[in-house]
């Protein structure tokens, strides 16, 4: 589809099909889509479907119609995509971004599960994973079961998930979160590295912990959270404040809060400091 000239922008390509959508050619090289936006309607898009070469498109929608279909797409993107409204309604959401270009959620979201079914959605990036220009267009990155978001650099998302992870080589990982939520590990592997996460609903203790080099934890209806941090400053509007830290922890400006139930810390080693 498309051909070796110009396009025009806001134009878009729409494919759908029964079963699958497939590259009529092994080498990806051969597929060529020109357009700014891509909508992909399939039974399942579980991989068959190489968008690498794809490099024009800007911004991507995609759905599976089967039960449990995927959407698995990898792209090779030298400039920003934005996924704006991918959804499955039970099956395993998975996107790639192996270029330079950030992968970006766009007001209609990433959701795995829209049919009640537990999924999960797991997003890659080689570089950032963010907000389009206009913040006010990101959208939620959604699962009733896992939502982990990887990125070799900064991370900011809105989820809505049942258990959360999310990693990043440098920079931080800012995350807000809707409804109580189970940690799986958050980690940035930058010394500077700080991980913000906003609940509305209740942080529960999960898998694995927090690490960082600072962490600003928050949660409307109770916290408890694993952690491997310096600093830490968390909070809870209503119910318990509970930390347990691998190492020493120092207590960050904002302190450690819970109003309306208890403040319970305990450090496996080292020190326990700054706290007022």
């Amino acid at each position: 589809v498309g051909s070796a000239g110009f396009f025009m922008e806001g134009s878009s390509i729409s494919l759908a099909a029964g079963r699958h959508i497939l590259n009529q050619s092994n080498d990806p090289d051969q597929t060529t889509l020109l357009a700014d936006e891509l909508n992909l309607v399939a039974a399942s898009l579980d991989g068959q479907f190489n968008a690498a070469n794809l490099d024009s498109i800007r911004t991507v929608s995609a759905s599976a119609t089967l039960g449990t279909g995927q959407v698995n797409l990898a792209f090779d993107r030298a400039n920003p995509i934005t996924l704006e409204g991918v959804q499955t309604i039970g099956g395993a959401i998975a996107i790639t971004n192996t270029g330079d270009g950030a992968l970006l959620v766009g007001q209609d979201g990433v959701t795995a599960g829209t049919g009640g079914v537990s999924g999960r959605v797991v997003l890659d990036s080689a570089t950032t994973m963010g907000v389009p220009d206009n913040p006010n267009d990101q959208g939620v990155v959604s699962a009733p079961g896992i939502v982990n978001l990887t990125a070799d650099d900064n991370i900011v998302a809105k989820t809505e998930a049942g258990i959360l992870g999310a990693g990043s080589v440098v920079g931080s990982i800012t995350l807000s979160q809707t409804g109580d939520v189970r940690l799986s590990e958050l980690k940035t592997d930058d010394a500077n590295g700080a991980i913000t996460l906003d609940v509305t609903g209740s942080i529960l203790v999960g898998s694995g912990p927090i690490t960082a080099e600072a962490a600003t934890l928050s949660a409307t209806t109770g916290l408890w959270a694993l952690t491997d941090v310096q600093t830490l400053s968390a909070s809870s509007d209503a119910n318990n404040l509970t930390i347990i830290e691998s190492d020493e922890l120092e207590v960050g400006l904002a302190g450690l809060s819970a109003p309306a139930g208890e403040v319970s810390v305990m450090v496996l080693k080292g020190a326990f400091t700054g706290a007022n």
